[in-house]
């Protein structure tokens, strides 16, 4: 999470400030060709909104994007044999849920 001056954010007010977050190319769904780009989930601060109002906003865009969840995800390497075990449990689960309710 970047936090960014008035000179650096691109808007009409003089006086914003932009919150950033990048979100892992892998989690958009992009091609090899652009898994060197990174999107930014932005939230433009005005001198007339209230900080922590804009720091909810910020969150919820983040999660919206899946950005706390893909560091999770991402934190320790998962071997492929462990990766398809873990959707075979959660399929499990799932169908287990579904046949008794």
């Amino acid at each position: 999470m970047a936090l960014r001056t008035p000179s650096d954010a691109t808007c009409e007010r003089p006086h914003a400030t932009t919150f950033s977050a990048a979100v892992h190319p892998a989690r958009r769904g992009c091609t090899d060709g652009a898994r060197e780009r990174s999107s930014l989930s932005e939230v433009i601060i005005h001198e007339d909104e209230n900080f922590e109002r804009a720091l909810k906003r910020f969150k919820k865009k983040c999660e919206k994007a899946g950005i706390l969840s893909d560091l999770r995800k991402h934190r320790h390497y998962e071997k492929p044999s462990e990766k398809r075990k873990r959707k075979m449990n959660a399929a499990v689960r799932k169908n287990r849920r579904t046949r008794s309710a």
